[in-house]
């Protein structure tokens, strides 16, 4: 047996071994989360003193007892408590988020999705307490905590938000959805320095989601003491300050300082030394690189009193491509990679495991479809092109057209699932016909659909032809910044599959920012995304891929029903009498406490996807590698990689460490 087929044997037993366990938890034997110290002593506990890294040793800062706040969160790591020191080098293709950096990087929310990819746990906020039939939501903020420059974290900041950003009309000409009900935008009442008190005007039960996702890192949690310097109600010179850097207004100079706040996104927009709650601080920034250092005042330690982090800094590089991030893998020069890696170069990644220096875990991705075909129904250019889009038959004739089983062995192996867009087997809204529908590779019944809606075919049988009697050629924009091109090589197979039924479709790459552009202007005929949102986590909270609520670059299935319901109908177009339905009992869902109605609402909007292919699956929950250094330690053997839980930043990566002997380029 040669080598090559050594490597592929190794492979797929590797894969087999993993994939019988795909959908479970990750693997976090040995880890215990306790939310305060008491909590820890209460089980028998006991931290004798606290520590911090040597890294901080001369510096001019309080004792670390009074840093890390007077409810710590103690961590008992995965495999074992680690040793201070090093430097973790990670890459990244675009500056905008800096990707692989989040494999060190936590957000750091109010409340956190658990390691078992399931549970909401209190993070920031040591509790919360419902009231009101699930209309008020009282938290508990973690007493003593301190942003990175030592100012005190207290209800105050959270204050400044609401009143000063999210209710002011030139800072926010409209209050953030995420904390608005049918009844409108949320109160704030202000009990104490930790506590405050959120009121809406119906149940809100999945404001904790919102809590432990992107609504409560990116928005809330915002240094007041820092941007008041900006503010034109606590600085009578915001306007000159403003004209000093460059800007006409101060609220242009506010939004810009405001942005570079990476509570809820590691982004380009970052600056030096902005105040922050995360683990570390970006205290160099240049055209090429990033590096962020340990933050001194993070409130989290380990079981012996350890401060976290135990890495000291992060070394972020910026890559032209994923070509160039695929070869420093391989030659070592990475401690963590996952965001750009492909299962396509498995075999390349195992070969090069020993040399390396590096170890390859194979983690899951929660993918309802990877990718999932989205055909805009309120395309406004071509009228026929329109009608076309919005006949369920032609939505039907191009998903039975699509070969599920070709795609899964030639991406990912066979250890894909072949399926329709629909939430995840783990999920508590799901039902196994959801994801079967219309999935079997029919070319026959494709070409049934197609001719009962009188697209004939040109005289060579090559195309189908419009009402106008010209060739049906589609346009589908998208844009290509998954790990390896893997959509766009999936999407080039279902293009090939679909001019089998004499159905054209071009794929044209575009910039998110065009994108974006061009699907809010409803100029898309076609797009493609990964179908993440699958979870009991995201599903009921931005059930974006089977509800028309919404629309963006990634999202391009009804632009103008999306901007109708934004805009409470000022814009936009009125959607479909059964996209209205959707929107109605996501509205329900929203604000139900029965849980039972919760599931009977959600599972009603997957069998209207089911039944009218809002978007078209292909496979999903396909296994992601994951590029770990043999001497880091702590990272789960199994995990889940998404937008759903932050790329796995709820596996608290802040208690990764370098297993001594350091290389010499992490000292």
């Amino acid at each position: 047996m040669n080598k090559r087929s050594v490597l592929l044997s190794l492979m797929f037993l590797l894969l087999s071994c993993f994939f019988t366990t795909r959908v479970s938890a990750a693997s976090t034997e040995g880890f215990k989360l306790y939310l305060t110290l008491q909590e820890f002593e209460a089980e028998g506990g006991k931290i004798e003193s606290f520590s911090q890294s040597p890294y901080l040793d001369g510096q001019d800062l309080p004792p670390v007892q009074e840093r890390i706040s007077a409810e710590p969160i103690v961590i008992q790591p995965y495999e074992e408590i680690g040793v201070y020191g090093g430097t973790a080098r990670v890459f990244t293709k675009r500056p905008s988020p800096a990707e692989d950096a989040v494999g060190f990087i936590a957000q750091e929310g109010l409340l956190k999705l658990g390691v078992d990819d399931a549970t909401i746990v209190p993070n920031l906020a040591t509790g919360y307490e419902w009231a009101d039939g699930g209309k008020t939501l009282t938290l508990t903020l973690r007493k003593g905590v301190k942003w990175s420059d030592g100012a005190p974290f207290t209800t105050e900041d959270i204050r400044f938000w609401y009143e000063e950003v999210a209710l002011n009309q030139e800072l926010t000409p409209v209050p953030p959805s995420v904390w608005k009900t049918q009844g409108g935008f949320m109160d704030l009442e202000i009990v104490d320095d930790v506590t405050f008190r959120m009121k809406f005007n119906d149940p809100f039960p999945l404001v904790l989601n919102n809590l432990a996702h992107w609504g409560g890192v990116k928005q809330l949690l915002y240094p007041s003491h820092y941007l008041k310097q900006f503010h034109i109600k606590y600085n009578e010179k915001a306007g000159e300050l403003a004209r000093e850097n460059g800007y006409d207004q101060w609220s242009q100079l506010f939004l810009a300082k405001y942005n570079e706040i990476y509570q809820g996104s590691i982004s380009c927009k970052l600056s030096v030394n902005v105040p922050t709650l995360y683990a570390y601080v970006m205290t160099e920034k240049t055209s090429d690189h990033w590096i962020f250092e340990r933050n001194p005042y993070y409130y989290k330690v380990d079981t012996e009193g350890h401060q976290l982090p135990y890495i000291d800094r992060i070394f972020v590089q910026l890559a032209s491509n994923v070509e160039l991030i695929d070869a420093k893998v391989i030659s070592g020069e990475t401690d963590f990679a996952i965001f750009n890696t492909s299962l396509a170069n498995y075999t390349m990644y195992k070969k090069s495991e020993k040399k390396g220096g590096y170890r390859v875990l194979l983690w899951w991705q929660p993918f309802g479809a990877y990718p999932l075909f989205m055909f805009n129904q309120t395309y406004a250019d071509d009228p026929i092109l329109r009608e076309i889009f919005a006949d369920v038959r032609f939505r039907k004739a191009m998903s039975v057209a699509i070969n599920r089983d070709e795609i899964n062995k030639a991406m990912f192996y066979g250890k894909a699932v072949p399926r329709a867009m629909t939430v995840l087997p783990t999920s508590s809204f799901f039902k196994p016909e959801f994801e079967k529908v219309y999935t079997g590779y029919n070319l026959d019944e494709a070409n049934a659909y197609l001719d009962e809606m009188g697209l004939k075919w040109d005289q060579n049988k090559e195309h189908r032809l419009r009402s106008d009697s010209r060739p049906l050629t589609i346009i589908m924009e998208f844009t290509n910044i998954d790990g390896g091109g893997v959509l766009q090589s999936i999407a080039e197979m279902v293009v090939q599959n679909w001019a089998k039924i004499g159905v054209q479709v071009v794929l044209k790459s575009q910039s998110g920012e065009l994108l974006r552009k061009r699907v809010s202007a409803n100029l898309t005929q076609a797009g493609l995304w990964w179908g993440d949102k699958v979870t009991d986590m995201l599903f009921p909270v931005v059930p974006m891929w089977f509800v028309p609520y919404h629309h963006d670059w990634e999202n391009s299935w009804a632009p103008l029903w999306g901007q109708h319901y934004m805009t409470d109908g000022k814009e936009g177009e009125e959607p479909s009498a059964e996209a209205k339905q959707n929107l109605e009992r996501w509205l329900k869902l929203k604000v139900t406490v029965d849980p039972d109605e919760a599931i009977q609402l959600g599972q009603q909007i997957l069998q209207s996807n089911a039944e009218n292919l809002w978007t078209i699956g292909t496979v999903g929950m396909p296994p992601k590698p994951v590029i770990v250094r043999n001497n880091l330690r702590n990272v789960p053997e199994r995990g889940m990689t998404a937008w759903d839980n932050f790329w796995g930043q709820n596996y608290y990566p802040e208690q990764r460490f370098f297993k001594p002997p350091l290389l010499d380029l992490q000292k």
